[in-house]
């Protein structure tokens, strides 16, 4: 026996060498990230302040435990913060340097004040020559700068993707080579370029949406960068990866009780993440919390939906994208089921749960999550008031078998329809606008100038078939110059029409089966001002 788990251990060390990954995040991570709060403006007493806090507020107790290091805290790259020049960005022998008036004492040091407090240190980096915010990438030394995060005691990698235009596969494939071979165990977070089906076998966690907003929803009118939560909520559900212990769906960091929420869309963006089954990585100043904040970051009760070691992610069972919807999620407990109430609209409404949207027979036992109460056993469908925006979270008991919940089809897009531009299922960098005419639908989305950000336009297919498919775009752009767009990674060209008069242009693409992302986008911040009217996603035929 004992010779036999020598060989299962020996052998588990081979797979792992040779790119198997470990099971490092059985359940969703739990912590906070620097970004959402203080974007790159960063520095050691504040991180450590935020460790005793994540302490002190009940929150480690309740699962919390990785302090995450953003970007903002390299030395090299953007400008130095001790001179006007660019900053080195790695030592002679290529050791990734902090920004020592930031960070006086060095990474190490900090990372083992966060570890003295029983907690776990997280940090940034990007796979490219550049980070997000412009600082030293990890391109060309993945294998020294996981060394290197090791030695100071990494738990966590945020690795996000700008300033990258490698595969992302022969990217991620150094990147779990190099994690497997390190000396401490390591759990990474991607934010790729797509959503690829091998991602699993790489990351412990990927995004699947675009950076979200502090709104619960967007005014389609106003310049637009980033989706808001109502929009992430459909990005994630249509995530075409289906999560399992240790590889999470993450639809991006929370934004709970940070400016521009209510303490209820707070309440109602943290349930909706534990539905998920999502990674609740804090965004927030934990230094600061209301009473009624740290009762929401821990609530133990929704806590355990998200980290239910099942590891299902909640399906939308019933409703509407601006509406009511109802939302369930499988339990490892015997026909243990959570179920969400949401309240998508603009005024406070009645929800009605019937358990036989669920596939369950009555009578069924409720709990309520955020009251802590028990509701009783129901022969009847349960009929409950929520607010705007609101949730009610309940725990369902049944008595009969596990049953398998039927999610309703969420907007994901067959071949061959034609899409307005303003119900695309996401969109960056611009907003809905209807002055120049001659548009089909209620609108065209306008593109606007911008500093960093590209205008880019996202719709969601299902894909029948590999093989190669034709997108049709219609655009008003009456400049003088060709005008350079993206689409999937693909050149195409947007010709200058004439001052009143719509346009079409198209482009080839070959996609795998499965439900996969059309991306348009501009190919430089510069060039974002054009308006899309719509768009066309059929089979491609050999006259194309």
């Amino acid at each position: 026996m004992k010779l036999l788990l020598q060989f299962i251990l020996i052998f588990s060390v081979c797979l792992a060498s040779y790119g198997q990954k470990p099971g490092w995040a059985p359940t969703p991570p739990m912590g906070w990230n620097s970004w959402n709060r203080f974007g790159q403006s960063i520095h050691e007493k504040l991180i450590m302040d935020i460790a005793d806090a994540m302490v002190s507020s009940g929150m480690k107790e309740c699962g919390y435990e990785y302090v995450v290091l953003d970007d903002g805290w390299e030395l090299g790259g953007a400008k130095s913060v001790v001179s006007d020049r660019l900053a080195p960005g790695r030592d002679t022998d290529g050791t990734i340097l902090a920004d020592t008036v930031k960070f006086p004492h060095g990474i190490k040091y900090l990372a083992d004040y966060i570890h003295s407090k029983g907690l776990k240190f997280g940090i940034y980096t990007a796979p490219g020559l550049s980070t997000c915010g412009g600082h030293t990438g990890s391109e060309g030394y993945e294998v020294k700068d996981v060394n290197t995060f090791a030695g100071w005691g990494v738990d966590f990698i945020k690795l996000d993707w700008c300033g990258c235009a490698k595969d992302d596969k022969e990217v991620l494939s150094k990147w779990r080579s190099a994690l497997n071979k390190a000396s401490r165990p390591i759990v990474l977070s991607v934010n790729p370029n797509q959503l690829f089906s091998w991602l699993p076998e790489y990351a412990d966690m990927w995004r699947t949406t675009s950076d979200v907003m502090p709104l619960w929803v967007n005014d389609p009118s106003k310049f637009k960068i980033f989706p808001a939560i109502s929009d992430i909520i459909q990005l994630n559900a249509v995530s075409p990866i289906k999560q399992f212990p240790s590889a999470w769906n993450d639809p991006d960091m929370l934004q709970v009780c940070n400016n521009g929420l209510s303490l209820e869309e707070s309440k109602s963006h943290f349930s909706l993440w534990a539905i998920f089954g999502a990674p609740l990585i804090c965004g927030n100043d934990l230094r600061n919390m209301s009473p009624e904040a740290i009762g929401i970051f821990t609530n133990q009760e929704v806590i355990h939906v998200d980290q239910d070691p099942l590891g299902c992610q909640g399906v939308m069972i019933k409703g509407s994208k601006y509406g009511t919807q109802i939302w369930a999620k499988k339990l490892s407990k015997y026909s243990d089921y959570a179920v969400l109430l949401l309240n998508n609209g603009q005024d406070s409404t009645d929800i009605i749960f019937n358990p036989a949207e669920l596939g369950l027979k009555e009578p069924v036992f409720l709990r309520d999550l955020w009251k802590h109460q028990d509701l009783g056993l129901f022969k009847s469908p349960y009929r409950v008031r929520v607010p705007a925006h609101g949730v009610v979270m309940l725990k369902v008991i049944s008595n009969e078998p596990p049953v398998e919940l039927q999610g309703v089809k969420l907007p994901v897009l067959p071949v061959g329809t034609t899409v307005e531009a303003e119900d695309a299922l996401t969109y960056m960098t611009g907003y809905v606008a209807n002055a120049i005419k001659g548009y089909t639908g209620e609108g065209y989305i306008m593109g606007q100038d911008h500093d960093w950000a590209p205008f880019a336009v996202m719709w969601r297919y299902r894909v029948p078939v590999m093989g190669n498919y034709k997108v049709t775009f219609r655009y008003y752009y009456p400049g003088k110059e060709n005008l350079l767009v993206v689409c999937n990674s693909l050149n195409i060209v947007f010709r200058p029409c004439k001052k009143g008069e719509w346009t079409k242009t198209s482009v080839t693409i070959n996609l795998e089966e499965g439900v996969r992302d059309i991306t348009l986008s501009s190919s430089s911040c510069k060039k974002n001002t054009f308006a899309l009217d719509n768009v066309v996603f059929e089979r491609a035929t050999e006259s194309n």
